[in-house]
């Protein structure tokens, strides 16, 4: 029972103290309103910090340095959580008037995490601080009681997905049964599902989400707001990868003719158009001052191509979905399913924590700002704006959004959310550790369940065991019942990727192995083609002869000693089916993948007798 058995729960939830928390403050988009007397207000977030697990007693001063350790929660009936201290700048007009640090929430605080008074102990130390001498955390105490919370089976992030599926046909007039899904996430593992639809007049058309609400629009719209780029530029980017396809060319001409109908014919006019469609569904996301651009570049920053910071590389990223649309519509590829673990990847517990805390920290703005809406209509011109005002609507805040939402989600694992935050479900997030011995209370930091979405479906397909699973999944320890096939648990080699890697090398290690990088790619004659796919970034292209040759020498980078590459790099090239007429491929190219929530586990590399990890 040595084994770091709950390792990658620790991990996740170290990467929300040391990463998560500054980026999902600095994603909080500012809260914006007018004064009575046109003073125009703006706050936000500019950095947040979580303290030590520490004593609460009311009426003292003395209690700063006094511990708590989870035994004493276990027997006091107590939450096992420190304060979430936020940094928020206030400002007037456009000037600065000042910076406020207030405590708005309580955290709950993982077992044996780096913010756990356990963490780094000996068995000696433990067993004094009346813990087991192998334990291993990576559960909360909520309340006395011992929560652990399921690893969770979701669509693998960043990768476009092809599905086909007749049901899409009832989404609307002239849709399609053809679709590519991509789940979006950032660095601050906020989330956003988009859709590229089929339709039967040959035009593409993207679904966004906004607050759970699904809007169409259609492809062009989006290509034109993002990049300054005319339309013969656009036009050549979306048929690079299909050059001899003549039904393509015609599609990507009448979607641009349609555009300039609608008096789409620049960047400006795409951004004027988009913003005043979506004002009303932006709501208070946008301020009243704010035009219609400011308006859709808020759309476009927080519901298309999300896992992205640069509009072009997400102009890059929707021509890659429209050609690979176009292949699966053709039936020159196979449709990808998401019950396969090969387009699956595991939530785990401190990922799904910092995604709750970042929806939780815009409500604590947007709860202050209508508070002193409320005082300064109720005041009149007669409301002085100050930092003490602010600070009074902050504190009423700090029981409530933080620390009872957080405790509720681990107490009961439902989830109460306005956003949807990309997930599949609303409960059963969060279990009871039985302890009846050491084998069931491990089991359960090793289980990994598809969801209950699920549990009423009728088909089978999401409950087989598939070849891909091969050495992640155990293909024994499953339950009878209604949950077998779905509650699976993970196998002992197998780990989870918790952190983002070091990866500002491999842009200069692709280009020596002889990736065209999209600014130059129009340099080159017609070389037949492969694309590049870097974590959702389309970064290029790399000639099809060159392909086989770069792939072997990437996978020698990543099991040397140079670390040119992460050891945890995912690196798949597919290659064009050598029949197409009888045998279908996935979308031909070379895909390299870092990011977290990936299950990996070790190979002996023959050719290079080296440990590999493979996903």
């Amino acid at each position: 029972m040595d084994c770091d058995i709950a390792s990658y729960h620790v991990e996740s939830y170290n990467y929300l103290i040391e990463e998560g928390l500054r980026l999902a403050a600095h994603d909080v988009p500012k809260e914006k309103f007018r004064l009575p007397n046109g003073d125009a207000i703006e706050f936000g977030y500019v950095g947040v910090n979580l303290g030590y697990p520490i004593l609460d007693l009311p009426g003292t001063t003395s209690n700063k340095n006094v511990r708590v350790y989870p035994a004493e929660c276990r027997q006091r009936g107590l939450t096992y959580r420190a304060p979430l201290k936020a940094s928020i700048s206030i400002s007037i007009n456009g000037r600065t008037m000042d910076l406020v640090d207030s405590i708005i929430g309580d955290l709950p605080i993982m077992v044996r995490s780096k913010r756990c008074h356990l963490a780094n102990l000996s068995e000696e130390e433990l067993v004094r601080f009346g813990e087991e001498p192998l334990e291993k955390g990576g559960y909360f105490i909520c309340k006395g009681m011992e929560k652990v919370m399921r690893l969770l089976v979701a669509n693998k992030r960043n990768f476009p997905i092809a599905l086909e599926r007749k049901s899409m046909r009832n989404k609307g007039k002239l849709f399609s049964q053809y679709a590519i899904l991509m789940r979006c996430i950032r660095e601050n593992l906020s989330a956003s599902i988009i859709t590229m639809h089929y339709l039967e007049s040959a035009n593409l058309t993207l679904a966004i989400q906004f607050r759970r609400e699904l809007f169409y629009v259609p492809l062009m719209y989006i290509l034109k707001a993002l990049t300054d780029f005319n339309d013969s530029v656009i036009y050549n980017h979306l048929i690079r990868a299909r050059p001899n396809d003549t039904f393509w060319a015609g599609c990507v001409t009448n979607m641009l003719a349609n555009a300039l109908e609608e008096g789409i014919i620049n960047r400006k006019t795409a951004l004027i158009a988009l913003g005043s469609r979506f004002r009303i569904a932006l709501g208070d996301r946008v301020a009243p001052w704010e035009t219609d651009e400011e308006a859709a570049r808020y759309l476009l920053n927080y519901c298309v191509c999300i896992h992205l910071k640069q509009d072009v590389d997400k102009f890059f990223c929707l021509t890659y979905m429209a050609q690979k649309l176009m292949a699966l519509v053709k039936g020159e590829i196979l449709s990808e399913s998401p019950d396969n673990p090969q387009f699956q990847e595991a939530s785990v517990s401190g990922h799904i924590i910092l995604l709750m805390l970042r929806e939780r920290l815009e409500n604590v703005l947007i709860g202050v700002r209508k508070k002193l809406e409320i005082i300064a209509k109720r005041k009149g011109d007669s409301f002085n704006f100050t930092s003490s005002e602010f600070t009074k609507a902050l504190t009423s805040m700090r029981g409530g959004e933080i620390s009872r939402g957080l405790e509720y989600f681990l107490a009961t694992g439902n989830l109460i959310t306005r956003n949807g935050l990309g997930l599949m479900q609303t409960t059963g997030f969060a279990v009871v550790a039985e302890r009846i011995n050491q084998l069931r209370f491990v089991s359960h930091f090793r289980a990994i369940h598809r969801g209950s979405f699920f549990t009423e479906m009728r088909t089978t397909d999401v409950r087989k065991l598939r070849p891909e699973a091969w050495g992640f999944i155990c293909p024994v320890h499953t339950p009878d019942g209604s949950p077998c096939g779905l509650l699976n648990h993970v196998t002992a080699s197998c780990r989870i990727v918790t952190h983002y890697p070091e990866t500002k090398k491999l842009n200069r290690v692709l280009a020596e192995y002889g990736v065209i990088f999209h600014a130059t790619i129009d340099l080159f004659g017609n070389e037949d083609l492969y694309p590049v796919f870097v974590d959702g970034n389309f970064v290029g292209y790399i000639p099809i002869a060159k392909a086989a040759m770069a792939e072997r020498h990437l996978r020698v980078l990543k099991v040397g000693p140079t670390k040119a590459i992460p050891s945890d790099t995912e690196i798949v090239l597919i290659r064009h089916s050598s029949d197409p007429a009888n045998v279908l491929t996935q979308f031909p190219g070379l895909y390299l993948f870092t990011d977290p929530g990936r299950l990996i586990r070790p190979v002996k590399n023959l050719a290079f007798d080296q440990t590999e990890w493979i996903g």
